[in-house]
């Protein structure tokens, strides 16, 4: 294991002098600015085509995991368990594992994770489909969420289908809602909310 690993892995589990700060805060501020470029982008092109999608959703899942983070260390939570599970591979399904994160909003971040995947571990190679879309994200296909060439038989890229701001607007709902469960898990608590700064994303 790498120093760099096993830094981040210490101030995971053990709380550190010193000052911490929001960082899904930072993420959220980064994405609107990108979207905002983007949305500019989409004017010359056909209303939905924007590069700034391949920035714009790493950076959701890296916000969502920040907040989940957060939640607790802001709140001075005892909740260990989280923060061990987090070290390793697959946070995003621990994050809704631990916070009981079920049904469509559940199968939703599964796909945005796979998504995030496809353009951070990219593999610019054919997919063996007539339409040049995976079939195990055939689901976000289904729900025209995609840049498409509007010609039969004629379709872009994996990675340009993914460069849409319908696919964007969906994804920041997606991560909204599953930041605006986890914030109702402790009420009592009255936190220092960052859940709003989420929201404002959904209005891009």
């Amino acid at each position: 294991m790498n120093a760099g690993k096993l830094s981040r892995d210490d101030r995971l589990l053990n709380r550190k002098d010193g000052s911490s700060s929001a960082y899904s805060t930072c993420y959220t501020i980064l994405i609107e600015r990108i979207m905002r470029l983007g949305l500019q982008e989409t004017e010359s092109n056909n209303g939905n085509s924007t590069i700034m999608v391949l920035a714009a959703i790493p950076m959701l899942l890296s916000a969502f995991r920040s907040f989940a983070i957060e939640n607790i260390h802001t709140n001075l939570l005892e909740d260990d368990l989280l923060m061990n599970e987090l070290k390793g591979a697959g946070e995003i399904q621990k994050i809704l594992d631990h916070y009981q994160i079920t049904g469509q909003l559940r199968q939703d971040m599964f796909d945005l994770q796979e998504i995030r995947n496809e353009i951070i571990h990219p593999i610019p190679k054919a997919t063996g489909t007539k339409d040049n879309w995976p079939d195990y994200l055939r689901r976000i296909k289904r729900m025209g969420l995609l840049d498409e060439t509007g010609r039969a038989g004629s379709h872009f890229d994996t990675l340009y289908q993914v460069c849409s701001l319908r696919l964007f607007r969906w994804a920041a709902g997606v991560v909204a809602s599953a930041v605006q469960f986890i914030d109702k898990t402790s009420p009592e608590l009255q936190p220092l909310s960052l859940a709003k700064n989420f929201t404002i994303l959904t209005s891009i």
